[in-house]
C-alpha cells in the first residue's frame, strides 16, 4: 500500500478495498496474493500473452552478431557501478558486484535466446532439457524455483515468483510498468484538500491501477528492449522515468477536473455513481492510449 502523507486520512477507504478487492477500485501498488485482483505482476503476465509484441511469432528476436555489444554492456554497467558507488559510499567490491549482477543477467538472457528461439516468448514454458545451469544462469542459484532438476519443465516466462515463476531476472531482467503511474495518481490526480473524497470516488468506480489494462512487462536493458522493439523500463538501475511520468500527469489534467466534480457530488445522489463510472471510463481509455504510445518509444522510457 502507498504510505504517502496525503493518505493518512483515508485509512477507512483503504480498508474498504482490502475487504472487497474485486468490487472496489485501487490506486495503491500492492499484490494481494499470488493471483489476486491487485497482483500487477500476474495481471501484466496474463495480458501481455495476448499482445503480439511479446510473442516470438511477431518479434523474430535474434541475438546481435559479434561481441562488440557484450563489451559495451560490460563497460556501461562497470561505469554505472562506479558512479553509483561514489554517490552511495560503496566499496570498490560492492560497486563491482552491482555491475556484475546486471552484466551476468544480460549475458544469461542472450544465452537463453541463443539456446531456445522461444526463450523470451512471454507465455512459453521451457521443456525439461532446458532445466540446466547453463540455461538458468544466476536464476538457478538465486531462487529456489530456479533449482529445477533434469526431467522438470521450467516455469512459464515472465511468470512472477509469487505465482510460481522464476522471478524478475528470468528470462531477461524485467519490470511491470504501470501505464498510468501510481505516483501521478497519488501525487497529482487525488492530491488536494478533497483527497479523501477523490479517493472514495475512485474506489467506488472500481478502477484499478494494477489491472491488466494498465500494466505491461518491459525489459530493463536497452539492448534487449531494442531487440524486442519496446522501450526499456528504468534501465541501468535507475528508480524512475520522469519523462513518462510528466506525460501521464499532463494527460490526467482533464480527468482531474472530472474527478473533482464527482468528489463534490453528494454520495447518495445517483449523479455520484454516474460520474464515478465516467472517471473509470476515461482512465481506461487513457490506459489504452498510453499503451499505444509506449510501444512507439525506444531506448529508456
Amino acid at each position: 500500500m502507498g504510505d504517502d502523507k496525503h493518505f493518512a486520512e483515508v485509512k477507512e477507504v483503504i480498508k474498504a478495498h482490502e475487504k472487497a478487492p474485486a468490487s472496489t477500485g485501487c490506486i495503491w501498488r500492492h499484490t494481494q496474493g499470488a493471483k489476486g485482483t491487485c497482483n500487477y505482476g500476474w495481471n501484466s503476465y496474463n495480458v501481455c500473452q495476448g499482445r503480439a509484441k511479446f510473442r516470438r511469432a511477431s518479434g523474430g528476436w535474434q541475438v546481435p552478431e559479434g561481441t562488440e555489444y557484450l563489451a559495451d554492456v560490460l563497460a556501461r554497467y562497470t561505469a554505472l557501478g562506479e558512479e553509483k558507488g561514489a554517490k552511495k559510499g560503496w566499496t570498490a567490491t560492492a560497486a563491482s558486484k552491482w555491475a556484475a549482477k546486471y552484466t551476468e543477467a544480460y549475458g544469461d538472457a542472450m544465452s537463453r535466446l541463443q539456446q531456445n528461439p522461444l526463450g523470451w516468448d512471454i507465455g512459453v514454458t521451457a521443456p525439461p532439457r532446458f532445466a540446466t545451469k547453463q540455461y538458468l544462469g544466476r536464476v538457478g542459484s538465486k531462487t529456489s524455483a530456479g533449482k529445477a532438476s533434469l526431467g522438470e519443465s521450467l516455469a512459464a516466462n515472465i511468470l512472477p515468483s509469487k505465482s510460481g515463476g522464476l522471478g524478475a531476472w528470468y528470462p531477461y531482467h524485467h519490470q511491470h510498468h504501470h501505464l498510468i503511474t501510481v505516483g501521478e495518481i497519488q501525487n497529482f490526480l487525488v492530491a488536494g484538500a478533497d483527497t479523501r473524497k477523490r479517493v472514495a470516488v475512485l474506489v467506488q468506480s472500481t478502477w484499478n491501477v494494477n489491472a491488466g489494462r494498465n500494466v505491461l512487462v518491459l525489459p530493463t536493458d536497452v539492448t534487449i528492449a531494442g531487440i524486442m522493439k519496446v522501450p526499456a523500463h528504468c534501465p541501468w538501475g535507475t528508480a524512475s522515468h520522469p519523462a513518462w511520468s510528466k506525460r501521464v500527469e499532463s494527460a490526467l489534467k482533464t480527468i482531474s477536473k472530472s474527478l473533482k466534480e464527482a468528489a463534490a457530488t453528494e454520495k447518495s445522489h445517483a449523479e455520484y455513481d454516474r460520474r464515478a463510472a465516467k472517471v473509470k471510463e476515461d482512465l481506461d481509455a487513457l490506459s489504452d492510449k498510453l499503451y499505444k504510445i509506449c510501444l512507439t518509444l525506444s531506448g529508456p522510457l
